[in-house]
């Protein structure tokens, strides 16, 4: 441990020379005018000045509070916030940019609006009450009628009411008399079963705010580790020892009875504290996606001698059971989930399950974010989604602003089954094509991705038999299998808080905040070229998080017009620095198109001044806009000067504040190699990195003995034997030192490649080939989709449809190795005979 504690000291020595708090004056450049402001609410964007109060005292009587939007001329101080509420004003919901929703009477608007620094008074109509996505549904419809010509039975709708808080004592009666069923309060929100016909008389309810459906939720590892550098982690020591994570899924092998009689899957031996069952009091998991999130979070391996193992082995588990065996999703209340695990000592929580949202900000997106400003030291880990490859296809909750949101890449299995001719877990690099990306309000999202494709994992004893018939068992061990998904990839990442949070807590002696683990992360995965929106701000590496990203602030808070000051020294020009400003905001009003509340603005002077780089500008001269969107934001300065560094952080627009952040930084540090790949023949393996800042050549580990060096980001292993398998470590040498050893990476030459030909026969078709040495069984596609395996060297399809075209091709396997594919055969079957192309 004194080792350790030296290696955080070393990496943190360098950081804070200096720390200012200072009051200044944000708002001076602003525009204070107002003019071309709008306020972003789904349902509309409004421009104040547009709109006319003439009418207003006709539409509502004097004395009758009603919703109002208050447009200010800027950043909303306290100061102009008193001068509305002296008025007798309720102040409900910040709405971007620079408004309030606001509750007062017609006659209180008119005086509100001789405001100073008020731009404009709205009436907030009650069409902006329905989400667009309810609307567009209701609106589909209307005037449907059979093919008899009577109308159809009114379409019933679950939704959800956001109320103003204020006169709803007999809202639940006025919703019933609509004709809806099942209504009951959650807090300040209303739950019911309404024809969809009603929803606009609904909307017309004094003390409706917002409306919208209730969402139906689904549920959305060797190599991973490797891909995340988890290896290295342990080799340091950490594997996640005295953290509590949270799972909220479809339970844990044979659940409850598991834990009180020791049979729960060995993989989990005396670490599952607790198993709370929302479904049906067993905590079974019959479906086994919950057990295989639970294993790459926190299996041990112990069922595999430590081959398929968690990012975090020795981690402690809680499971919450909300998942039935068909996938769906039974909660009523995410906050009170969050909140019964928080209870039970979570910090960290995992949910690889959601609602294809199509990017909006939904209810569970403002618990989400609600609980986390509330419980500032849990941070909650979520599933992208999995409607790619389109913008703007992340679920909810995973556009919530707090959460750490989770995409997938792909893992590096090429000897796994195609799709339509295509491998997708033969590039580590490479997002996977179904990860879900991009958010309607312009936010980055997901923030970072992780391994999300054919991810070993523990498998549960009891799925039930219909859907264990489409499961990938793990070649030689039934106790795990295959699944893909950013199911898959959150867990990774849960896995990977879990070890830095340990390390956080025994290195820096303090308890970090969510927003501090975010950062972590998220430094540790950037890209020199800043963000995608595919990947975020990059892949997950443990490595860096841990060991090259320095902890700035995580207690320093900012209110309006305020800033905090730092210094950070650099030391070299050929590695990065990197700063990343992280805040977890208080939640937005769900009726709004923008999310951001509290907005704070990160800004790096360099040593001699003449460069200013703006949080999130990567484009030259870095500093032509402020971010207005996202709260994170990043600095990258990939050849930086020697010298100290002016960090500033500006409260820009705090307008529920103190706004609490957190500041991190890499700078002069020497990173490993983050993707290793490789290709091979029958007798070759070329290994590949991509190129790290500050290199000047790479040792590249061959089967554990011998090291060569070379001066690209490649190497070829040759003369080798077909179906060999080898291990490989990279390390990047500098002019001054080498960086630690890469995770073992292993890879095997491939088999020998079947030439495929065919005979006609009466009942079919029969593809013949010659065997090949070492392959236990060959795998059949046509029309580029996987079709069969024999382990013969013969195979007949019959039923083949007259005047259609076929195309197959076969790839010769064991169960970790491959073939390339066989050349191809083309089909086409008339009524008599038959004509076919070799290619």
């Amino acid at each position: 441990m004194k080792f350790k504690k030296l290696l955080a000291y070393m990496l943190s020595v360098l950081i804070v020379l200096s720390a200012v708090f200072t009051g200044i004056n944000v708002s001076a450049a602003d525009n204070t005018s107002g003019i071309g402001q709008k306020i972003h609410l789904k349902a509309a964007t409004l421009e104040p000045r547009k709109r006319s109060l003439m009418l207003m005292s006709k539409r509502y009587s004097s004395n009758e509070e009603k919703p109002y939007i208050v447009s200010f001329n800027g950043p909303i101080t306290d100061e102009m916030k008193n001068d509305v509420m002296e008025l007798g004003v309720k102040f409900i919901d910040y709405t971007p940019e620079y408004s309030y929703l606001c509750y007062m009477t017609s006659d209180t608007a008119e005086k509100v609006r001789d405001i100073t620094h008020v731009v404009d008074v709205l009436v907030y109509e009650n069409e902006y009450k329905i989400d667009p996505a309810l609307k567009s549904k209701i609106s589909g419809k209307k005037g449907i009628k059979s093919l008899t010509g009577i109308d159809t039975a009114p379409l019933e709708l679950e939704v959800r009411i956001s109320t103003f808080g204020f006169d709803d004592n007999n809202l639940a009666g006025e919703i019933e008399n609509l004709g809806s069923s099942g209504v009951y309060f959650n807090g300040n929100n209303i739950y019911a079963k309404i024809p969809a016909d009603k929803i606009e008389e609904l909307a017309q309810l004094k003390s409706v705010k917002f409306i919208e459906e209730v969402p139906e939720y689904k549920i959305l590892n060797d190599k991973a580790s490797g891909i995340i550098q988890s290896e290295i982690a342990s080799t340091f020591g950490y594997e996640g020892e005295g953290q509590i994570v949270g799972i909220a899924d479809t339970g844990l092998d044979n659940g409850i009875q598991g834990i009180k009689y020791g049979t729960i899957h060995k993989d989990f031996k005396e670490r599952v504290l607790k198993i709370i069952d929302w479904v049906n009091n067993t905590g079974f998991d019959e479906n086994g996606h919950g057990t295989h999130v639970a294993g790459s979070i926190a299996g041990s391996g112990e069922m595999s001698n430590g081959k398929i193992k968690g990012m975090a082995p020795k981690a402690n588990l809680f499971i919450q059971k909300i998942g039935a065996y068909d996938g769906s999703i039974r909660m009523n209340s995410f906050y009170s989930l969050l909140q019964e695990a928080y209870d039970n000592g979570v910090r960290i929580h995992n949910n690889s399950w959601g609602k294809n949202s199509q990017g909006t900000y939904a209810s569970d997106s403002a618990d989400l974010d609600s609980f986390v400003w509330s419980h500032k030291d849990m941070l909650v880990v979520v599933s992208a989604g999995n409607n790619g490859p389109d913008e703007c296809t992340v679920g909810s909750p995973a556009t919530a602003k707090n959460c750490l949101t989770v995409g997938a890449t792909e893992n590096f299995r090429p000897y796994t089954n195609l799709l339509y001719g295509q491998n997708i877990a033969d590039d580590p690099g490479e997002t996977a094509f179904f990860s879900s990306r991009g958010c309607q309000d312009g936010r980055i999202k997901p923030d970072v991705v992780a391994p999300g494709t054919y991810i070993a994992s523990t498998m549960s004893s009891l799925i039930f038999p219909e859907l264990l018939q489409t499961r990938q068992i793990y070649p030689g061990n039934s106790n795990y299998h295959f699944m893909n998904g950013t199911s898959m990839a959150t867990p990774i990442a849960s896995g990977s808080v879990a070890v830095i949070r340990e390390y956080i807590m025994k290195n820096y002696n303090i308890t970090p905040s969510a927003a501090l683990l975010k950062a972590l992360v998220i430094n540790g995965a950037l890209d020199d070229e800043g963000y995608s929106q595919d990947k975020g701000w990059g892949k997950i590496s443990l490595y860096n998080s841990m060991f090259g990203t320095q902890i700035i602030n995580d207690t320093d808070s900012l209110s309006q017009n305020e800033k905090s000051t730092y210094t950070i020294s650099c030391t070299r020009t050929d590695t990065p620095l990197k700063i990343t400003l992280v805040w977890s905001d208080y939640p937005a009003a769900v009726q709004n198109a923008a999310t951001l509340v509290n907005d704070l603005d990160l800004k790096v002077t360099s040593p001699n001044g003449s460069v200013t780089y703006y949080g999130n500008d990567f484009t030259v001269p870095y500093d032509s806009d402020f971010d207005r969107a996202n709260n994170v934001e990043n600095v990258i300065i990939n050849n930086p000067a020697i010298g100290d560094y002016t960090i500033e952080v500006l409260g820009h627009s705090v307008s529920h504040g103190p706004q609490p952040f957190a500041l991190v930084t890499s700078s002069g540090f020497l990173t490993t190699p983050k993707t290793i790949k490789a290709t091979s023949t029958t007798d070759s393996i070329t290994i590949s990195w991509n190129p790290v800042p500050g290199a000047i050549s790479y040792d590249v580990e061959v089967d554990g003995a011998n090291i060569v060096n070379v001066s690209g980001t490649s190497y070829t292993h040759s003369s080798l034997a077909p179906n060999s398998e080898h291990q490989y470590k990279v390390r990047v040498k500098s002019a001054t030192t080498d960086s630690v050893w890469s995770s073992t990476f292993t890879y095997s030459t491939m088999l020998d490649t079947p030439f495929l030909t065919t005979i006609w026969a009466d009942d079919g078709v029969k593809l013949t080939w010659d065997p090949v040495f070492d392959a236990t069984y060959y795998d059949i596609y046509m029309n580029d989709i996987y079709f069969d395996s024999t382990d013969s060297n013969t195979y007949t399809i019959t039923n083949l449809v007259p005047n259609t075209k076929y195309k197959f091709f076969i790839r010769a396997k064991t169960d970790f190795n491959t073939s390339n594919s066989s050349n191809i055969l083309e089909f086409v079957t008339p009524d008599i005979g038959i004509s076919y192309r070799n290619s």
